[in-house]
């Protein structure tokens, strides 16, 4: 064999072999790219869904007087800084609590622990409660932050988070109670440690004519 059809070989398998590199490096990123990407569309297709049945279904918490001029809940951008993994700490001897409602009643609710993050530089816990219902096996954390009463609900917003490992604490998904939207509803409010001393601009924002 001539050298030169040898280095020629040569040359073919290293551009093959950098093609494929460069080729395998852009299916990567491709992948790791896509993810937020996805994510923020099955988001914004559960936010399209809810906005759905808000306007339509008769089970909606809005009143039947406001659906006419229902365009839409309004919400923070989506921002994976605001998707975290957090964790657990349980209480020891799990007990039943009474939570305040915006009603002035009583709001029974089973003691789970404090759940514990870190945002923005910082690290914070919220106490978690679990429902009295039977068969969720969520933890349901209210709270307020420096937007309450701004730009989201002043009586603070909720989270229903998974109860899985790891825990992913999601302040994307957080939302108002249904006494936003109609006086009809009796809704319990965060506790006082609850309130976080930072500005959470992720989730639902106040709702228009609150």
């Amino acid at each position: 064999m001539k050298l030169a059809d040898l280095n020629n070989r040569r040359n073919s398998a290293y551009l093959i072999a950098t093609v494929g590199a460069i080729f395998l490096a852009i299916i990567i990123y491709t992948q790791l790219a896509s993810n937020p990407t996805q994510y923020e569309t099955k988001l914004a297709q559960k936010r399209a869904q809810k906005d759905f049945q808000f306007k339509n279904s008769p089970e909606s918490p809005i009143d039947r007087e406001a659906k006419e001029d229902f365009e839409g809940l309004r919400y923070f951008p989506i921002s994976p800084v605001y998707r975290l993994e957090a964790q657990l700490i349980p209480d020891v001897q799990p007990d039943t609590l009474t939570l305040m409602t915006t009603q002035g009643t009583d709001y029974q609710v089973v003691e789970a622990g404090k759940v514990t993050f870190s945002l923005q530089g910082g690290t914070y816990a919220l106490r978690a409660f679990r429902y009295l219902e039977p068969g969720k096996n969520e933890l349901f954390i209210p709270f307020q932050d420096l937007t309450s009463g701004v730009s989201t609900y002043g009586g603070g917003r909720y989270l229903d988070v998974p109860n899985t490992t790891p825990l992913i604490l999601d302040f994307n998904t957080a939302y108002n109670p249904y006494c936003v939207y109609s006086s009809r509803y009796v809704c319990p409010l965060p506790p006082a440690e609850n309130r976080l001393p930072l500005e959470i601009r992720s989730g639902e924002m106040m709702f228009p004519g609150e």
